[in-house]
């Protein structure tokens, strides 16, 4: 029996593609980061991991003894949450910016690459600003 290699390539053109998010909706994506998602390139499986996600998004929010927590820690928890997700876009913009040997380098991905390079670096002075404001909140 032949055993299956998969490549370790980024698709050239994924079946299952990240959606266009409005800022507004941002409640709608909650669950798995879409660049997580991005390896889920079966739209069936694409889809099964969405609605996992807001299955357990929906659970947490239905079950109080979980998130339970004093109303003053709310904001500061929420806060801490997304500059976890900043940091997190900042380490994986910079990884990008430093043009991956796994996927073919046409002049266009090299530019792209550069300009994620450069907001990995406006991202990373955002998150300095958040944090900042965390710890003078907290004096």
């Amino acid at each position: 029996m032949q055993q299956r290699v998969q490549s370790t390539a980024i698709p050239t053109s994924p079946e299952a593609e990240p959606p266009s998010i409005e800022p507004d909706r941002w409640e709608d994506f909650e669950g798995f980061r879409e660049t997580f998602l991005t390896h889920l390139t079966d739209p069936g499986h694409n889809a099964a991991c969405r609605a996992f996600g807001e299955l357990l998004y929906n659970l947490i929010l239905e079950a109080p003894a979980v998130t339970q927590m004093p109303p003053e820690r709310f904001v500061p928890l929420r806060v801490r949450g997304a500059l976890g997700d900043l940091r997190f876009l900042e380490g994986f913009l910079a990884a990008l910016g430093r043009e991956p040997r796994d996927v073919e380098m046409t002049p266009e991905n090299t530019a792209l690459c550069r300009k994620m390079a450069r907001t990995a670096r406006a991202l990373g002075k955002v998150a300095a600003g958040v944090e900042e404001a965390l710890a003078a909140a907290e004096v």
